[in-house]
């Protein structure tokens, strides 16, 4: 297997798209940027929710999954490559909200 969105050899599954990919990677450093990496998904969970504000927290988890998502299927359905800058300003956008 390719992953659509890095083109390494590897299984597309959750935890790639989600966490091992390095678009989500950076996603979520423009979240999370004290994030570890290689912590468990529980782990950096809970650090999102508390390095977020209370009120937004899940919702930024959320909304982050979801470019992530939208952006595979850009990838796939319709063959456009997302810029990096593309990712970024997003969930630039988002952190912003805080």
């Amino acid at each position: 297997y390719v992953c659509e969105l890095c083109n390494e050899q590897v299984e597309e599954s959750d935890l790639h798209l989600f966490r091992g990919c390095p678009l989500a990677l950076s996603c979520w450093d423009m979240i999370i940027p004290h994030k570890q990496r290689y912590t468990s998904v529980l782990y950096d969970a809970l650090l999102a929710l508390d390095q977020l504000p209370k009120e937004v927290g899940l919702n930024f988890i959320i909304m982050a999954c979801w470019q992530i998502w939208m952006q595979r299927n850009d990838k796939i359905f319709r063959d456009e490559n997302t810029p990096q800058e593309r990712s970024s300003s997003s969930t630039t956008s988002l952190r912003r909200l805080d």
